[in-house]
């Protein structure tokens, strides 16, 4: 029979394990979707950079901004990637609040 002390420890392993099993499967998720497919991996950093900025991630807006500078972005680009998200996240809210039709702009699409 195992002692009370034993069974928390083995718990713990299978726990332990647990945690390193689904670690595991999100980073090989993560390391799948950033591989160039229909986007090319420096379009799917700039989504990630712009949903960490919409998400209010600090320490995810740090580490994408890392990568994306040294895939070659400069400042330039990542502050033209910061008002296209603080844009967009305005007019959400503002369509959001106002429920505005998807078409009604479709006049101005390009311009």
């Amino acid at each position: 029979m195992v002692g009370f002390d034993e069974a928390v420890l083995q718990r713990g392993a299978q726990v332990q394990s647990g945690i390193d099993l689904e670690r595991d499967q999100w980073w090989s998720r993560e390391k799948a979707t950033l591989r160039d497919g229909r986007l090319e991996r420096l379009e799917k950093e700039y989504v990630a950079f712009a949903t960490a900025i919409a998400s209010d991630a600090p320490y995810s807006v740090r580490l994408r901004k890392e990568l994306l500078t040294r895939m070659g972005a400069g400042e330039e680009q990542l502050f033209e990637a910061l008002e296209v998200v603080e844009l967009f996240h305005k007019n959400t809210k503002f369509t959001e609040g106002l429920q505005l039709e998807p078409g009604l702009w479709s006049d101005s699409a390009g311009a």
